[in-house]
């Protein structure tokens, strides 16, 4: 069962509490060991199950997804997309983490081993704050008509975001936190022939990004580079 089919098992707002009910509370005088009860066992966890399992595969295949894009992507009101998040996380199915002024969801090694065992396969990889920002920076521009690649390989250099405006190539380098190889990337991707450097960064990292960058960059470079936060991507 997709998401898009559980409108006709779940009506709009109905809490997920309230669709478990019956198979966690039963009736005061329901017989537990009649088939009629079983069966609404049975179809209550069946419901709990699809909803666990497309969640996480919706966590894995949309890494540039905040929390609240991710429920309007699997078509989930927000009162269940939050029961489901919230059972996954007491579950250690996913692990929740603060992405500028938005959350984000990433798959546990135990969430991984679940959907795989399903039959499902993981196409991510990597830190997901990196590569969340990657995919909200690709999306931004190629949502402007811009092209634009992850991973971008440029003689033997890997660009985290590169876009090509018309010919004007800028590299976008995501960095999570300040060290020294940041400058590294900054002067190899002057080297492979980018036009400009954008260094995207938590606000409170970028102070200090930008003193290890002016220490470590030729002066007539810096006015090639440039910085922006993470929050410049989310639209929320």
């Amino acid at each position: 069962m997709a998401f898009k089919s559980l409108k006709e098992t779940v009506k709009p707002r109905t809490p997920l509490s309230d669709v478990l009910a019956k198979a966690d509370k039963g009736s005061p005088k329901a017989d537990k060991k009649t088939n009629g009860f079983k069966v609404k066992v049975d179809e209550a966890q069946s419901v709990r199950r699809t909803l666990a399992r497309d969640f996480m595969i919706g966590v894995e295949k949309n890494p540039g997804s905040t929390v609240t894009e991710l429920y309007r992507k699997l078509d989930l009101n927000t009162d269940l997309g939050t029961q489901v998040q919230k059972e996954l996380l007491e579950a250690g199915y996913v692990t929740k983490k603060r992405v500028g002024r938005s959350f984000i969801l990433e798959l546990t090694e135990k969430g991984k081993e679940a959907i795989c065992s399903d039959g499902n396969k993981l196409k991510g990889k990597g830190l997901s704050t990196h590569v969340f920002c990657q995919q909200r920076i690709k999306g931004h521009h190629e949502s402007l008509g811009y092209t634009a690649h992850v991973e971008k390989n440029i003689d033997g250099k890997s660009i985290d975001v590169l876009v090509n405006k018309g010919g004007h190539l800028i590299a976008y380098e995501v960095e999570t936190s300040p060290n020294d190889h940041i400058v590294q990337n900054v002067i190899r991707d002057l080297m492979v022939g980018v036009n400009e450097v954008v260094i995207v960064s938590e606000r409170e990292q970028l102070e200090k990004i930008q003193r290890i960058v002016e220490k470590g960059v030729a002066d007539n470079d810096l006015r090639k580079v440039s910085y922006q936060t993470i929050d410049d991507y989310l639209g929320e």
